[in-house]
C-alpha cells in the first residue's frame, strides 16, 4: 500500500510539472512574418510605367525576392507584444521608400511603431483604442485559418485579414484591436503574411526585446498616427502625379 501510495503522489507531481509547463508555453504567442514591398499598389504603378513586357517581369521578380523576416510576440497573460525586424533580404538595383524594425504594445494599450520612410527615421505613438476598424463580410482562408477582412479608417489604403481561430487581438506593425490575429496586411507600400503561428515559453527574452524597444524609441522622433497618414497620402500624390504625366 505505501508504494501505491508513494507512486500516486510521484504521478500527481509529475502531472502538475507537465501542466505548468505546458501553461508556460503557451504563456507567449509566437508569429513569423515575411513582408514583401511589392504591393499590389505599387505594383499597378510599375505596370504603367514600364511598357517592355520582359522588363516588367525581370522588374515585378527582382521586387518579389525582396523581403523582411518579422516576429510577433504576444504575452498572452497581458496583451503586451513586441514585433521585431529579424533579418532583410535585400536585392540589388531594386530601393525601398522605407520599412518598419520594431513595434510595441503595452498593457494599457498603447503602441509605438518604428518606420523608416523616405529617408527619415519615426516613432508612431498611439493608442490601440484610437484605431477605427471596419469589418467586412470577405473571408479568405491563410495557412488553414479562415480570416475576415477589414479596413482602417484613418488609413484606408490598409487591408487586413484577421482569423478569429487565434482570439489575440494583435497584429503587425500597430495593426492591434481587432477580435482575432492580424494574418495579412495589404498598404501602399508593402504587403505582410503570417507564416508560421506557435507558442514558446521565454518571457525573460519577451520583456528584454520590450526593453530595448522602449529604449530605441527615445532616440527618434516621435510622431502621431496623423502625421504619417499625410506624409505617406503626399508622397503616392506625388508618385501618381509623375505616372499620370509619363
Amino acid at each position: 500500500m505505501k508504494t501505491s501510495i508513494a507512486t500516486l503522489f510521484m504521478l500527481l507531481a509529475l502531472t502538475g510539472m507537465q501542466l505548468k509547463a505546458q501553461t508556460a508555453k503557451k504563456q507567449i504567442l509566437r508569429v513569423d512574418y515575411t513582408t514583401n514591398p511589392g504591393s499590389p499598389k505599387l505594383l499597378e504603378i510599375i505596370r504603367l510605367q514600364i511598357k517592355d513586357p520582359v522588363l516588367l517581369q525581370k522588374t515585378v521578380n527582382l521586387i518579389d525576392k525582396y523581403k523582411y523576416y518579422f516576429t510577433l510576440n504576444v504575452n498572452l497573460q497581458t496583451s503586451e507584444s513586441v514585433f521585431k525586424l529579424d533579418s532583410v533580404t535585400k536585392v540589388e538595383k531594386v530601393k525601398v521608400v522605407g520599412n518598419g524594425e520594431y513595434g510595441f504594445r503595452n498593457k494599457d494599450n498603447g503602441y509605438l511603431c518604428n518606420e523608416n520612410f523616405m529617408s527619415s527615421n519615426y516613432t508612431i505613438k498611439g493608442s490601440v483604442k484610437d484605431l477605427q476598424w471596419e469589418i467586412k463580410e470577405d473571408t479568405l482562408t491563410l495557412g488553414g485559418y479562415k480570416c475576415v477582412k477589414a479596413t482602417l479608417k484613418q488609413m484606408p489604403d490598409v487591408i487586413v485579414w484577421f482569423t478569429p481561430d487565434i482570439p489575440v487581438s494583435s497584429g503587425p506593425y500597430m495593426f492591434h484591436g481587432l477580435p482575432g490575429l492580424v494574418m495579412k496586411m495589404q498598404n501602399n507600400f508593402e504587403e505582410t503574411i503570417a507564416t508560421r503561428v506557435a507558442y514558446q515559453g521565454d518571457v525573460n527574452v519577451f520583456n528584454t526585446d520590450a526593453e530595448n524597444i522602449m529604449a530605441k524609441s527615445k532616440s527618434t522622433k516621435i510622431v502621431s498616427l496623423s502625421e504619417i497618414v499625410v506624409a505617406k497620402s503626399n508622397f503616392m500624390r506625388m508618385i501618381e502625379s509623375k505616372t499620370s504625366k509619363d
